[in-house]
């Protein structure tokens, strides 16, 4: 298995409220995706999983680059590593900045989160019946509908979720990542299973 550096930036226009947030936008992120996997398929690679991905927001532009893969005689998984452990283990769901990611951060670099800092989530719905679901949708009689505002007019402390990341902790952020890694490495073996065309 080769790994690749990181993509420490993605798709985030929703988030720009918030101070330090960079964009690359779809088009962007699509474009670093599409040259990196262009060239190690030039280099002999045909089966990618090369997609930790930590944002919802990218998933376009992954599925697009993903495809291409696919059309080009290779294969290419991608892993939301929230959905993946709450999928796994119900006591890791969670929500956007609550207590599993911000967990998973103390666990990987605790100097970068100041608990003391964390605010009620203070979420804001558009109107009387319209309530606040989720980071970009709504819940309206029952049904989720996704209505695209920018964050922090939804969640102004930046985080949504049922889970307060005021009690977060090493522990926990370290547990999801294990059973995420753990998955994966199964997962990978099984991928070399697929039958690619040449």
């Amino acid at each position: 298995v080769i790994v690749a550096p990181t993509v420490p930036y993605g798709v985030c226009p929703y988030h720009l409220s918030f101070e330090g947030s960079i964009n690359i936008g779809y088009e962007g992120l699509y474009m670093v995706l599409h040259g990196i996997m262009d060239s190690l398929m030039q280099h002999g690679a045909k089966r990618f999983c090369s997609f930790w991905n930590g944002h919802g927001g990218n998933t376009p532009s992954i599925d697009r680059a993903a495809l291409e893969v696919y059309h080009k005689g290779g294969v290419c998984a991608s892993v939301d590593w929230w959905s993946l452990v709450a999928q796994l283990d119900k006591k890791f769901e969670g929500g956007h900045g609550d207590v599993l990611e911000t967990s998973a951060m103390m666990a990987i670099a605790p100097e970068s989160v100041h608990l003391e800092l964390s605010k009620p989530i203070n979420a804001q719905d558009p109107s009387e019946n319209m309530k606040a679901a989720y980071i970009q949708a709504v819940n309206f009689k029952g049904g989720i509908v996704r209505l695209v505002r920018d964050t922090k007019e939804i969640a102004p402390s930046g985080w949504f979720g049922p889970f307060d990341p005021k009690d977060s902790s090493a522990e926990l952020g370290q547990e999801a990542l294990d059973l995420a890694v753990s998955y994966i490495r199964d997962f990978l073996e099984e991928m070399k299973q697929i039958e690619l065309s040449s």
